[in-house]
């Protein structure tokens, strides 16, 4: 899509996609950080596999870092008793030092790349005229102009009835609010200390806006679908930590599908009867058309069925609150607020609309008199 024609090496060298990794001198010290890493969640996803959290009935009156399943940064090691698991690290491990005893210790076997791709590599990665970015579907590597990639974004935030310029960064601000509720939800007895450092970020990033080409719908100009990446930022452990929480209300509803392989189950199991037809909906702009006091009132309705205490829900809802309507990010030299809709990017996001459409889904599909003719929806 660029208007500059690629050579040959430079499209082979992208084939390989922008996860790929040229092999180089082996860094074996970042080699036993990486594996130590790679070990350690092996054995946290050992230690918590089927450890659903544990439904009390009576009212929780703390919410703890261990009963929704997070935990804080650590290089601790879990201790596991899996037999498995540790002949599997063992043979890794073996095999990581027969390489490194072989050839004195230099990487052994050819380089994944040739010198003229590499050369390509670099050139591209220099190349600022050019944009690359994944497609929003079907997994393709998207090459395009720089100008009409800004253009698009730039088209999006002049909406005013989803975005807003801002005079200043509001981080600080933001972070200052967001400590006070935590320190008062903790003095309360809300939450536990655990998870009060968890959701406490205390040198955040600034979230930035990109966008994926949805070539799907056109090749020549391709409108873009906006993504705020917010990780590290005042917003992520919080997302994260609602997500935990609000999972469950959205996997529950009668038209949840996990992934493909669930749907093509659920497809196998409805016995065809007459003259049937496979019908899809799409909601257009999902994520940026809801309304804030609607979305909110939605998710406080579906907490008030739970066994959370009024403390808990208000804390919950304060903090949903402040991750949509505080929600920022930065374009270029400017920062803008999402005035409507919640940000694709944030952990809660998919979450949040899951419940916003199971609630219409209940008052508007279900006590529909045609929904009689539905066989599976």
């Amino acid at each position: 899509m660029s208007s500059r024609d690629l050579s040959n090496v430079e499209i082979s060298a992208l084939n390989n996609g922008l996860t790929f990794s040229p092999t180089t001198n082996m860094d074996w010290f970042q080699l036993e950080l990486d594996l130590f890493d790679f070990f350690r969640k092996i054995k946290f996803k050992v230690l918590f596999a089927d450890k659903n959290l544990e439904a009390r009935p009576e009212k929780h009156t703390e919410i703890t870092l261990r009963e929704v399943r997070l935990h804080k940064k650590s290089l601790n090691q879990p201790y596991i008793s899996e037999p498995a698991i540790d002949a599997f690290i063992n043979i890794v491990k073996q095999r990581i030092r027969i390489l490194r005893e072989s050839e004195n210790g230099r990487f052994v076997g050819p380089p994944n790349l040739t010198r003229d791709e590499m050369v390509a590599i670099d050139g591209l990665s220099r190349d600022v005229s050019l944009t690359i970015k994944p497609a929003d579907k079907g997994g393709a590597l998207v090459v395009m102009d720089t100008s009409p990639y800004l253009a698009e974004l730039t088209r999006q935030l002049a909406d005013p009835n989803v975005y807003e310029l801002l005079a200043l960064d509001p981080k600080f601000r933001i972070k200052n609010t967001i400590d006070e509720l935590l320190s008062e939800a903790y003095h309360a007895g809300i939450i536990d200390r655990d998870l009060l450092e968890f959701m406490t970020v205390r040198h955040p990033v600034v979230p930035v806006l990109y966008c994926l080409p949805k070539i799907h719908k056109s090749m020549v100009h391709p409108p873009g679908r906006s993504i705020i990446s917010g990780c590290g930022s005042i917003f992520s452990p919080i997302a994260i930590f609602l997500d935990k929480i609000l999972r469950n209300f959205a996997i529950n509803a009668k038209s949840y599908i996990q992934d493909t392989t669930d749907f093509l189950t659920k497809l196998d199991e409805v016995q065809l009867e007459g003259d049937c037809i496979l019908v899809s909906f799409d909601v257009c702009s999902l994520y940026t058309s809801i309304n804030h006091t609607r979305g909110l009132r939605t998710v406080s309705e579906a907490l008030q069925q739970s066994n959370y205490t009024h403390e808990c829900i208000n804390l919950l809802m304060c903090l949903l609150e402040i991750v949509l309507t505080e929600n920022y990010f930065l374009y270029g030299d400017y920062f803008y607020a999402q005035k409507r809709g919640t940000a694709m990017g944030s952990n809660v996001a998919p979450t949040y609309v899951n419940m916003f459409m199971v609630a219409l889904e209940e008052c508007a599909i279900y006590v529909s008199p045609h929904f009689t003719s539905v066989l599976r929806w």
